[in-house]
């Protein structure tokens, strides 16, 4: 929540430290065109922020070269106009940040500045990612979202609630380009779902002899192949829960679908039961796939760290 600018930090204490931010954006470069990066200071004792942006090397007293912002709490946001207006001042210059925190006791903190760099170059509008709940349980409540990284605005593309519940695999764009993607929807009825210029389009990918749907794919710089891997993929649990779960692959071949003629096409290079064959890939000029290969001799969860796999590539 923003609030008045009368606070004041005239007698704040330096620390010779960052503070605790989340996001950690402490010396980071960014493009002009990114949303404020709002953060918070996780400090149960905090009762305000104050943070002032200054561009180095300019006069703070002139009109633009500063920006600051407040909030009563642990959280601080910026104001989307004001940052954006400042932002476009700072192009190619170091911005420096200062932030100052006020205890439930009334004491100000200075933390130890940092710096922004602030690039003219602009980055892609849009992100998009599958949203998960963080249980290896629950895995088919999820939607995939499109976030527009100049303004956080968030829209939902696919929501698990219209899907029956089921499981949306892992999405793709041909190039970056939105109007080239696909998502494999898994269960009865389900199937990879390809999006050309607005119109889609349902692929059965899997014939007999696979030994799974698709699961990891990317498109040629055509738009006409994709090329995408098969995998039956295992968790491995630790005994010691402060360890990450591990998952690996028992099983894993590599395809390329024609999609404009609808049909697989296959090759023993890509297809070895005695491999273990993912990550499939064109190369930016088509000639080529890259994918990861690794020897699937005596696999299980007792040696995964024996597990290694190559970079390899064929025509």
């Amino acid at each position: 929540m923003l609030a008045s600018c009368a606070q004041t930090h005239e007698d704040a204490e330096q620390v010779d430290h960052l503070p605790n931010m989340y996001p950690d954006y402490a010396y980071v470069t960014i493009p002009v065109n990114i949303a404020p990066l709002n953060f918070e200071i996780r400090d149960i004792h905090l009762t305000n922020i104050e943070t002032i942006l200054t561009i180095e090397g300019a006069d703070a007293n002139e009109d633009g070269n500063t920006l600051t912002a407040t909030s009563n709490g642990q959280s601080l946001k910026f104001d989307m106009n004001e940052w954006k207006t400042f932002l476009q001042k700072a192009v190619g210059k170091d911005v420096k940040v200062e932030i100052f925190s006020k205890s439930d006791e009334g004491k100000w903190t200075a933390f130890k500045p940092f710096t922004w760099q602030v690039v003219g170059d602009s980055i892609d509008p849009y992100l998009t990612y599958r949203l998960i709940e963080p249980d290896y349980e629950v895995w088919n409540r999820l939607q995939i979202k499109q976030r527009c990284i100049e303004n956080w605005d968030e829209k939902i593309l696919a929501d698990h609630n219209l899907q029956e519940n089921r499981c949306m695999n892992c999405h793709a764009f041909g190039n970056q380009d939105p109007n080239l993607s696909m998502v494999y929807i898994r269960g009865e009825n389900g199937g990879a779902i390809l999006n050309r210029n607005g119109k889609l389009r349902k692929l059965d990918l899997k014939t007999d002899d696979m030994i799974s749907s698709s699961v990891y794919y990317g498109f040629s710089p055509s738009g006409k192949y994709v090329t995408f891997s098969t995998n039956i993929i295992i968790p491995a649990f630790h005994a010691n829960p402060d360890k990450r779960l591990e998952v690996y692959d028992s099983k894993s071949d590599v395809y390329v679908a024609d999609l404009d003629n609808t049909r697989i096409i296959s090759s023993p290079l890509t297809c070895d039961s005695t491999k273990l064959e993912t990550f499939p890939t064109f190369s930016p000029d088509g000639k080529y796939i890259y994918y990861c290969v690794a020897d699937r001799k005596g696999l299980d969860s007792q040696n995964l760290k024996g597990l290694h796999y190559n970079l390899v590539r064929i025509p």
